[in-house]
This record gives structure tokens, C-alpha cells and sequence, in this order.
């Protein structure tokens, strides 16, 4: 009984051995990659943001006014919302006819079906992506894996007031970093099946 508890105890924390390593490593990861040092000054056919965090629309509506790309996309917004309620009337007419409020989606993998769907539509080959950074690695592959080879992502990740990329190891930004880490390997397991 006891070398069954043994070998079991053995198991258990060689496993969870492993899965700390894989977290560590996507922790590494989404902070030397993605984190605040990160830049690109690529032009692309459509910005998308990921909405949901406080800086995302901000960056976006940024880099749609400095010439990245023609078309800025927001990605999940609220069924009701519309450009003024984002805005707050801060928009130029031009600026107006240059962003698409996609409503549909609820979640990341929503985001990149429905973002395929108007980049189909308009035919373009190259985009932007804004997420937080804590978010980008998810976000890239998802998207990746719902666009496959047919169109370009340069991250453009921005930073949130809710995860300080400088002390990930702080407590709400490791809660933030864990809940991203289990949703990436849900997903990676959900495309590995599909």
C-alpha cells in the first residue's frame, strides 16, 4: 500500500512539476514577447480590437489616425453601442465611414470567426491585432488557427491598468496570467481535435 502511495505522490508531482513549467514558460513568454517593449511599425489592411479592456479602442482609433491602416475594426462590442456611445462624439466624418462595429461575438474564437468573415468580405490580406498584453498570445493563436496561412497578424498589444506587466508575479496580475494560460491550452486542445 505504501509504494502505491508512493508512486501515486510521485506521479502527481512530476505532473505538476510539468504543468508549472508549461505555465512559466507561457508567463516568459507573453512578457518578453508581448510585454511593454514591444513595437511595430508594420501598415496593415485593417486594424482589429479585441474589446473588453480599457486601452484597447484607445490604441486602436490611434492607429487607424496615424495611416497603419484604412479600416479599424471593434470586435465584440455591445449589441446596443454605437460610435458616440465608444467615442463620445470624437470622431471626424471620415473617421466615421472607416470603422466597423462587429456585434456578434462574445468571446476570442467569436472574435476571429466574425473578424474572418468582414475580412473576407472586404479582401483584405493583413491586420493589426489590439488586445492587452496578457491577452496577445491567446489572441494570435486563435486567430492564427481560425485564419490559417491566408492573412498576416502583427500584435499590436497594449497595456492594462488591471495586469502590470513589470510585476506579472504580483498577485492579480498572476490571477490574470493563470486564467489565460488554462484558456490557451483549453484552445490548443480544442484546434488539436478539430
Amino acid at each position: 500500500m505504501k509504494k502505491t502511495k508512493f508512486i501515486s505522490l510521485l506521479i502527481l508531482a512530476t505532473l505538476a512539476s510539468v504543468i508549472a513549467g508549461f505555465f512559466f514558460a507561457f508567463v516568459a513568454d507573453t512578457i518578453t514577447f508581448y510585454g511593454n517593449d514591444f513595437y511595430s511599425e508594420n501598415k496593415a489592411d485593417a486594424i482589429v480590437v479585441l474589446t473588453g479592456g480599457r486601452n484597447r479602442v484607445h490604441e486602436g482609433l490611434s492607429l487607424l489616425r496615424a495611416g497603419r491602416a484604412g479600416t479599424l475594426i471593434l470586435s465584440g462590442v455591445g449589441a446596443v453601442a454605437g460610435l458616440d456611445d465608444i467615442f463620445f462624439k470624437q470622431l471626424t466624418a471620415d473617421e466615421r465611414e472607416r470603422i466597423i462595429l462587429e456585434k456578434k461575438s462574445a468571446s476570442t474564437y467569436e472574435n476571429a470567426v466574425e473578424a474572418k468573415k468582414l475580412m473576407k468580405e472586404k479582401r483584405f490580406k493583413s491586420m493589426l491585432l489590439v488586445t492587452s498584453v496578457y491577452h496577445m498570445k491567446r489572441a494570435v493563436f486563435i486567430f492564427n488557427n481560425v485564419f490559417g496561412e491566408s492573412l498576416a497578424i502583427t500584435p499590436q498589444p497594449v497595456s492594462s491598468p488591471n495586469f502590470d506587466e513589470k510585476r506579472w508575479w504580483s498577485e492579480k496580475s498572476l490571477i490574470m496570467l493563470g486564467g489565460e494560460f488554462f484558456k490557451y491550452c483549453w484552445y490548443w486542445m480544442f484546434f488539436l481535435v478539430e
